[in-house]
């Protein structure tokens, strides 16, 4: 990890369950960053960026092997009456 934060998610890749993927978060700024940690060798790697900076997210595997951002600190309250879900996905299939 580039710098440390909070309120990121995490999630063991399908393929590689040696990698762990961090997602979003908040370092100071809440962020749209996308790393991947090697429990083997300790690196870290860049993944591709989210489309939108996320905080308290959650992020889980769909049936078709891509990985879903859901949510964040904004877009989770409970009080809400316009609540508003919002998700990115990753396809980190290789070709």
């Amino acid at each position: 990890m580039r710098k440390p934060r909070s309120g990121f998610t995490a999630v063991t890749m399908k393929d590689e369950p040696y990698k762990v993927m961090i997602i979003g978060g908040n370092d100071g700024r809440v962020q749209n960053r996308v790393e991947c940690l090697n429990l083997i060798t300790g690196n870290w790697s860049k993944l591709p960026k989210m489309n939108m900076k996320r905080d308290e997210l959650a992020a889980c595997y769909g049936p078709d092997g891509k990985v879903y951002a859901i949510g964040d600190r904004k877009s989770t309250r409970l009080n809400s009456s316009h609540l508003v879900i919002s998700y990115a996905v990753f396809c980190l299939k290789k070709k």
